[in-house]
């Protein structure tokens, strides 16, 4: 039994122990902030439970391990993976993407990939991008959400509608890294996000935040 349900992986687990299960893995894929309010809570409140009826743990990286099982607890860190090749650069991907977005080759392009909801930090990214001290610039927001409303409303106020591209939820991102410039990921807590990974596979610098674990070091941002 493998259960991939962070603090929620003590039930899974419990019954796969009744059931005389004799390997059964909890695996960290997160961590969690507690700004998050309420969730936050039950996180923390669930997270001795978690591996109570584990025989091996497992986690994404060293940070989300030491996150959910404590510094004094022996874990295995399997890393998220991804086919790398399928996220190499490409120049025809970078034009194809850039026309059908009406983005000039002389535009600074900076993107995200992601869930609109509280982790990911849509709100900080958008003022982020709202001082970058850049003429012609763009920011490109791939994904969907509970919070996407709320962030193009964030838009409107600002005054940047002309500058900011909502592409909503697409089946291959690969060719969105393409046309980035730059990365950011400013998320408030991650376990390894897979795409900062995709990111530096295309060649394309990330900027995130502190609590983005990653094998690659690279800029950091603190929101």
């Amino acid at each position: 039994m493998h259960s991939h349900l962070n603090t929620l992986s003590f039930i899974p687990l419990y019954a796969a122990k009744l059931a005389d299960i004799p390997v059964r893995i909890c695996h960290s894929h997160s961590t969690a902030h507690v700004s998050e309010g309420i969730h936050a809570f039950y996180k923390y409140a669930l997270r001795p439970l978690a591996p109570l009826f584990a025989t091996h743990l497992f986690s994404c990286s060293d940070y989300a391990g030491k996150w959910l099982y404590g510094k004094k607890r022996e874990f295995y860190v399997m890393r998220n993976g991804i086919d790398i090749e399928r996220f190499r650069f490409s120049e025809y991907s970078r034009k194809r993407i850039r026309e059908q977005y009406e983005i000039s080759e002389e535009e600074f392009v900076v993107g995200h990939v992601g869930r609109f909801m509280f982790q990911k930090n849509h709100e900080f990214l958008v003022r982020i991008f709202d001082l970058l001290p850049i003429e012609k610039k763009r920011l490109l927001l791939v994904g969907d959400g509970q919070l996407l409303d709320d962030v193009k409303k964030q838009v409107a106020e600002l005054g940047l509608s002309d500058r900011i591209i909502f592409v909503g939820s697409v089946e291959d991102t690969a060719p969105c890294y393409s046309a980035m410039d730059v990365f950011c990921l400013p998320s408030r807590f991650e376990g390894l996000a897979v795409v900062r990974v995709e990111a530096l596979s295309a060649g394309c610098p990330t900027l995130v935040s502190a609590r983005c674990p990653c094998l690659v070091s690279t800029g950091q941002i603190q929101s």
